[in-house]
C-alpha cells in the first residue's frame, strides 16, 4: 500500500494514515444554497447545528450553553435549530436561516463547517492546533474564520459575544464568506487534486 497515493478529507485523518495527502472537500461556493442570504435577526438570533449523531457532536453541550445564555440575555430572543435526518437541500436552506452555526468540539472540522462559512455564518468549532496548522498551510492565511471554542465554557462565552456584539457578528459574517471565496475556491481545491493525479 503506497500511502503517498492515498487521500484523506480532513487533516486529523493524517494521524491514522501518515504519508497520505490531505485533499480538502470541495464546496460549490457560487451555488445559491451555499451563498449568503439576507437574514436580519428582527429580535431573534437563530443558532444552528446539523448532526448525523447528537452524541458525538457535542449537541448536549450546545443545548446547555444556549440555555445558560438565555438566562443571561433577555434580548434578543434565541432559537436553536438542531438539524438531523433531513434532506441535504432542506438542511442547507435551514442553515441559511441561521445567524450563528455550531459544528462540534471534536478537534477537527467537517463539510458542515465549510457549508456554513460559505453561507457567511459565524461558525463555532473546537478545531485543534494540528488541524489549524494544516488549514493555514493550505490557505496561506494567518487568521482563520472559525470562532474557536474547545470546551463548554468557551462555547458559552463565544455565543454571548456573538449575540451581544452585532458588529462582531457581522465582521464574522464577512470573514467567513470572504475566506471561502478567496482561500477555498473550487479551483484551489482542484489544483491539489490535479497535482496528486500528476504525481501518480
Amino acid at each position: 500500500l503506497n500511502r503517498k497515493n492515498l487521500l484523506v478529507s480532513t487533516p486529523d485523518l493524517l494521524h491514522l494514515l501518515p504519508g497520505a495527502k490531505w485533499q480538502p472537500n470541495l464546496v460549490p461556493v457560487n451555488d445559491p444554497l451555499y451563498m449568503p442570504k439576507e437574514n436580519k435577526p428582527n429580535g431573534i438570533i437563530r443558532i444552528g447545528q446539523s448532526v448525523p449523531r447528537k452524541d458525538i457532536k457535542n449537541t448536549s453541550e450546545l443545548i446547555n450553553a444556549v440555555n445558560k445564555t438565555i438566562k443571561k440575555i433577555s434580548k434578543p430572543k434565541l432559537e436553536l435549530d438542531i438539524i438531523e435526518m433531513t434532506d441535504h437541500k432542506e438542511c442547507l436552506k435551514r442553515k441559511q436561516n441561521c445567524h450563528i452555526f455550531f459544528e462540534h468540539m471534536q478537534g477537527y472540522y467537517g463539510v458542515s463547517s465549510l457549508e456554513s462559512l460559505s453561507q457567511g455564518k459565524p461558525v463555532i468549532a473546537g478545531i485543534d492546533d494540528w488541524n489549524i496548522k494544516h488549514i493555514k498551510k493550505f490557505t496561506g492565511v494567518e487568521k482563520l474564520p472559525w470562532v474557536i471554542a474547545r470546551d463548554a465554557d468557551e462555547l458559552e462565552k463565544c455565543l454571548v459575544a456573538l449575540i451581544q456584539d452585532t458588529d462582531l457578528r457581522l465582521r464574522a459574517v464577512a470573514k467567513s464568506r470572504s475566506f471561502m471565496e478567496t482561500c477555498w475556491s473550487e479551483q484551489q481545491v482542484l489544483n491539489l487534486l490535479l497535482n496528486v493525479y500528476e504525481s501518480v
